[in-house]
């Protein structure tokens, strides 16, 4: 049986190394990441994305899903960074087709297929 702390995230979180020389790691058990927080500076630690991240994690111990931990200590990582939204790949929408169309199409449709069956009953 595996101890609480020693549960396996989903998928590996990649840390961002810190500095030209640092390295980058992978947060695998609750424990990696546990003690990664533990030691961040206290300037770091302190901030609010980082005390969510420390309660997802603590619920994830206890039991809860560890995808939960996971997503608060990406957000935690990733806090500083801002996503930009490109408008020009923004794909114009498909026009639909009116409904009129489509009615008219089943229409005609439905009347090919009764006209069928009439005509077969008739040459019974």
């Amino acid at each position: 049986m595996t101890t609480k702390w020693s549960r396996e995230f989903e998928e590996p979180i990649t840390i961002p190394p810190r500095g030209p020389r640092g390295k980058s790691r992978e947060l695998v058990t609750l424990k990696d990441a546990g003690e990664y927080i533990a030691k961040l500076p206290k300037a770091e630690h302190t901030a609010t994305e980082w005390q969510t991240a420390v309660e997802a994690l603590l619920l994830a111990v206890r039991g809860g899903p560890t995808m939960l931990a996971r997503i608060g200590i990406m957000k935690a990582i990733n806090r500083h960074e801002v996503r930009e939204f490109k408008t020009s790949e923004k794909k114009e929408p498909r026009p639909r087709p009116l409904k009129r169309n489509l009615f008219h199409e089943s229409f005609a449709v439905r009347n090919k297929n009764s006209i069928a069956i009439l005509s077969a009953a008739r040459l019974k």
